[in-house]
């Protein structure tokens, strides 16, 4: 492995004492975004989510910078409450998963594709090649979530949020590679698990290095006017690094994805399944 990647850095994945492991935090974080998403368009808040959006444009521009990180908090408010003691999900606790034995992780290689182009994203004329520390596929690990506080929670909810927005993303997802129909084979094979889970009590969702933007965000509501007027343009998101003001209308230009020896995009990163068993 060290003759092949040569002095190229392992993004490492999460560990304890050498023991790898997804954070309860991670997998907790992943389920919020998509509970969100799914209350704000299936619960007819869109067109207030949107109006307090619109309201970045007519922010300071000196401002934004120092908001940007928190500019989801209006949206959160409307779903989570103004607090953390209004906040539906305080009372769930994701722990932890198990520990990953050796022989279940792998490193593997991947580029930021530029999918509309047909290449990979430079940086002054060289590749830059990823190497990442990944589960292997058809792996399985157990977490533990539970509710404190004697309080209830409707997982039936959650778990048809997760599937509703993990369909949004991957119809995004072909949207944005469909310049690479070989590679698009891929997304379209986890849109049919997907579309075809009959388990009710299991959804597939999107974690760690490769989720994304659209996989991160509330963004996935908006339309492409809205999202490109109220968050693209006030923030900068996607600008190019050549024009100022000039933005593409593709976005994200690039996809981290895992690459063959060839260079070629062969997997897109981060989809699992999670399964919940009643205890």
């Amino acid at each position: 492995l060290c003759n092949s990647i040569g002095k190229n850095e392992i993004h490492q994945f999460v560990s304890s004492l050498g023991r790898r492991y997804i954070p309860g935090s991670s997998i907790k974080g992943a389920l919020r975004t998509c509970f969100l998403f799914d209350r704000i368009s299936g619960g007819g808040l869109k067109s207030e989510a949107e109006d307090r959006i619109r309201k970045f444009k007519d922010l300071n521009p000196k401002e934004l910078p120092k908001i940007k990180k928190y500019a989801d908090d209006e949206i959160c408010r409307l779903i989570f409450g103004k607090d953390a003691y209004e906040d539906i999900f305080k009372n769930l606790a994701v722990s932890d998963s198990e520990f990953y034995d050796n022989e279940y992780i792998e490193v593997i290689r991947a580029q930021s594709y530029n999918f509309k182009k047909a290449r990979k994203d430079t940086s002054k004329g060289k590749v830059v090649d990823q190497y990442i520390e990944a589960v292997k596929e058809d792996n399985s690990i157990g977490t533990e979530i539970t509710l404190i506080n004697n309080e209830k929670f409707d997982f039936k909810h959650l778990i048809e949020s997760v599937n509703n927005f993990s369909q949004e993303l991957i119809d995004k997802e072909i949207e944005l590679c469909a310049y690479n129909e070989s590679f698009n084979k891929r997304n379209k094979e986890i849109k049919l698990l997907i579309e075809s889970n009959n388990d009710a009590n299991s959804c597939f969702i999107k974690l760690g290095k490769g989720t994304g933007f659209w996989g991160m965000t509330f963004c996935l509501l908006l339309d492409k006017e809205t999202f490109h007027d109220y968050i693209r343009i006030p923030f900068k998101i996607g600008e190019s690094r050549e024009k100022s003001g000039e933005y593409s209308d593709v976005f994200p230009l690039t996809h981290l994805v895992q690459v063959n020896s060839d260079n070629i995009p062969i997997l897109p990163l981060g989809w699992i399944k999670l399964t919940f068993d009643k205890e």
